[in-house]
């Protein structure tokens, strides 16, 4: 065959060559597809081996194929499988029998492949430099998760982003300092070296987020609060008393005492200081009567005299325990409203209910205290037939409270010999006459039979 001088090539028939190329390119712009020819034959390399020969041979160049052929370039010398119909060349798709890889292709985490041809696979998705999946140790690889990485910093948002399995931890970024509040102001001990935690320790004592309490026992003194005339430092200023007000009320009666309704701020603190006919408080509820105020004692003359709005309180005409009885009704204890005149006595337990004088001792009225009182001998105190020295009967009491019951009696074996009375024991205080006794010549009927000595010497 010849070149594109004229001359042979290696026994190939240029002219059937030429032919052969020109029919493939009116197969191309008649919408016939040559990849696939080319793919079922081994003329893989066509292009560059008849393209190159030039127009001396009547061949098409490369370039001259239609632009949408998408397996040639621009050199006439070189053109590019797309094996896998993915739209991209084999010089640049990097697995070429393969149509979801190629550049640009979506990147499936994890699977060992890389699709995108980027030269691996995706094992960093949040791109925080910590590799996710099943070999990876980033405990949150999605695209959320780029602040979620072993050593991130922690913070308190139930969020484990260390990846140390443990959320709301002491060493957040974010993690509050609490601090003592002692007297329930709002503000924690300044002197409180406070602990950091997430969530609020639990103390006996509340826990707040600020320390600028300068006394932690005063809740009128803390950071910020007002200043009043009490020789303190309420607003932790360093200074006592500076800008306070105080509120003085008129006191007409002198009693030290002064009226609510008579009451101006003025800029002094020391009440030595204070004009005559000013008081510092106002505990008066009558400011014409020096007898009258919150630091008198009330008595007994239907006045209010210590200002408390109660008339006569702890006195002998008020009820005190509200059981309608006062000490002057005989009320024998006014601060009990379960003890008064009338009120049912409950016996053995140490108080007068009934404001008698006494506690009820001998319930059943026979004359003994019950046992339930200390020192007591009636041991049934609801029965006037028991007590001490009563006679006993055969009834299965106890009547003489002495321990024994129905003692001396025909139903109680009194000598002890196994028979009562009732069983036919006829000397019940002998144990060796009864019923099973065995006759001896003694003159006695030992066996209660009604004979004496029956078979013996003596009968």
């Amino acid at each position: 065959m010849a070149n594109g001088n004229g001359e042979q090539s290696q026994g190939v028939d240029i002219a059937a060559e030429a032919a052969r190329n020109a029919a493939l390119v009116a197969k191309w712009e008649g919408g016939f597809n040559p990849l696939g020819a080319l793919r079922n034959s081994n003329m893989a390399r066509w292009v560059t081996t008849t393209f190159a020969g030039s127009a001396a041979l009547g061949a098409v160049a490369c370039n001259d194929v239609p632009d949408d052929s998408h397996f040639c370039d621009e050199n006439p010398a070189q053109c590019y499988m797309d094996q896998d119909d993915d739209g991209v060349f084999d010089n640049e798709d990097c697995d070429d029998d393969d149509p979801n890889t190629f550049p640009g292709a979506p990147e499936i985490p994890y699977d060992g492949v890389d699709q995108d041809c980027s030269g691996k696979d995706l094992t960093d998705v949040d791109g925080d430099g910590y590799d996710g999946g099943p070999n990876g140790d980033d405990c949150d690889d999605t695209p959320e998760g780029a602040g979620t990485y072993p050593g991130a910093p922690e913070y308190c948002d139930g969020e484990d982003h260390d990846c140390d399995g443990a959320t709301y931890e002491d060493d957040s970024v974010d993690a509050p300092t609490w601090y003592d509040d002692a007297d329930h102001d709002g503000q924690g001990d300044e002197n409180d070296q406070g602990e950091t935690s997430c969530d609020e320790p639990e103390t006996d004592i509340p826990q707040v987020q600020t320390n600028n309490d300068c006394d932690d026992f005063n809740n009128d003194t803390y950071t910020g609060a007002p200043e009043i005339c009490d020789g303190e430092d309420n607003n932790c200023n360093g200074e006592a008393d500076e800008g306070a007000v105080n509120i003085v009320y008129g006191d007409e009666d002198g009693d030290g005492y002064g009226d609510p309704d008579k009451a101006i701020d003025v800029d002094v603190c020391d009440p030595g200081n204070l004009e005559e006919g000013w008081a510092t408080n106002s505990g008066d509820c009558n400011d014409e009567d020096p007898s009258v105020n919150a630091g008198a004692t009330e008595v007994a003359n239907g006045v209010d005299d210590d200002c408390d709005g109660i008339t006569d309180e702890g006195t002998s005409t008020y009820d005190d325990d509200g059981d309608g009885y006062t000490e002057l009704d005989g009320d024998c204890d006014d601060g009990d409203a379960a003890v008064s005149p009338g009120t049912a006595e409950i016996p053995h337990d140490g108080i007068d209910q009934d404001c008698d004088g006494e506690d009820e001792t001998d319930a059943d009225g026979d004359g003994y205290t019950g046992t339930a009182t200390a020192g007591g001998d009636d041991c049934d105190d609801e029965d006037a037939g028991v007590h001490p020295g009563a006679g006993e009967t055969a009834d299965g009491v106890d009547q003489d409270c002495d321990g024994l019951i129905d003692e001396g009696t025909e139903v109680y074996d009194d000598d002890g010999d196994g028979s009562t009375e009732a069983d036919g024991d006829c000397d019940d205080g002998d144990a060796s006459v009864n019923p099973g006794a065995v006759e001896s010549a003694n003159g006695v009927d030992d066996d209660c039979d009604g004979t004496i000595d029956e078979g013996t010497d003596a009968f």
